[in-house]
């Protein structure tokens, strides 16, 4: 054999293994730009009912006879199948794992429902839908299909607690951060102007009302890892032993992670209003005028009551609700983890 052939053979071999080796070179995939996190709670509240109300106040050395004025106004949903409610509701939430894919995170899903933390969180929940009065506005408050509201503010009480051990429990068993999501879906953000001081007179009774379609959320998420949680066995059983529950070390570490707003100029959908229509008081709102007319000759109190009704277009009313959710979360999840992006204002509260 040739020294020709001979480096042939040679090099053909080298070639075939470093063909091999390459071929069990295995890159892992790059982690996801925005880290991992976890569902813990999702929950819609949809607006049934809002009202906002003003009145004029004699200050506290003031000694006129003065006739006050209480102007009340009174918006309500109407148009609209409240059937359809948990159907928007699943879709929501169903979406946000999606949403939160899109924006670079990791969604943890797999065994998250077996968890034990995932499921003494459901044990201790309340049942969906709740009705509830948050302000000056009635909701109809949904989980998904199949859930109970583990939302802490929903829920309150001492099993809030147990609900927040539970979150952190998830997020740092997972090594993700746990993401706790309540929609607000309004038709009507109403102001009035209330009284600022008890020793000045408020003259002027004033309520007005902005009627758009509002999706707003608040969003909390925060870092679940072993610098910020302390995880410790609960109870003395050896079972118990053997599923610790984690708390927060600190809960300033919650709270700094936290997103809310329900006014965002970029979340109103007002082609979903049809109308907005003055109600009649008829019979009840004669008698009112009279007891009205008495109070003012006895320089008493008269009281101005003024309800309407809010139709939407149900198609676009659930359209809107769906594209607000997916487009606040992925706001909210920016807010928390980037805040050199957070507006000067900071972060806005109901």
């Amino acid at each position: 054999m040739s020294f020709f052939t001979r480096s042939t053979g040679i090099v053909g071999i080298i070639a075939v293994a470093a063909a091999s080796a390459e071929a069990m070179i295995v890159v892992p995939d790059a982690p996801p730009p925005g880290g991992k996190v976890v569902i813990t709670s999702c929950a819609v509240a949809f607006a049934l009912k809002s009202s906002g109300s003003s009145s004029t106040n004699a200050g506290m050395f003031n000694t006129q006879n003065r006739s006050e004025v209480t102007v009340t106004k009174v918006y309500e949903l109407a148009g609209f199948d409240t059937t359809s409610f948990q159907r928007i509701a699943d879709a929501m939430c169903g979406g946000a794992p999606a949403t939160l894919t899109a924006a670079g995170y990791e969604v943890v899903t797999a065994g998250v429902s077996d968890h034990y933390a995932w499921k003494d969180m459901q044990e201790r929940g309340k049942a969906s839908p709740e009705e509830r009065k948050i302000g000056d506005t009635e909701y109809r408050i949904y989980a998904p299909t199949g859930q109970k509201l583990v939302d802490m503010e929903v829920v309150g009480g001492m099993a809030a607690a147990r609900l927040f051990w539970g979150e952190t429990t998830l997020g740092s068993l997972f090594s993700a951060q746990p993401v706790n999501i309540l929609y607000t879906v309004d038709f009507a953000a109403i102001e009035a102007d209330n009284r600022r001081s008890r020793v000045a007179d408020q003259n002027t009774a004033r309520v007005a009302a902005s009627v758009n379609l509002t999706v707003g959320a608040r969003v909390i998420s925060y870092d679940a890892s072993e610098d910020n949680v302390r995880c410790n066995p609960l109870g003395a059983s050896r079972q118990a032993r053997e599923q610790p529950y984690c708390a927060l070390r600190k809960n300033e570490v919650r709270q700094q992670g936290t997103y809310s707003t329900n006014d965002s100029t970029s979340r109103r959908y007002p082609e979903a209003v049809v109308s907005v229509v003055e109600q009649s008081l008829g019979v009840g709102g004669v008698a009112m005028g009279a007891a009205n007319a008495l109070a003012l000759m006895s320089g008493g109190r008269r009281r101005q009551l003024e309800r309407f009704t809010v139709t939407v277009d149900p198609a676009k009313y659930e359209e809107a609700a769906k594209a607000g959710a997916a487009g606040i979360l992925t706001d909210a999840m920016r807010w928390i983890n980037e805040p050199e992006t957070r507006p000067q204002t900071g972060r806005r509260r109901r």
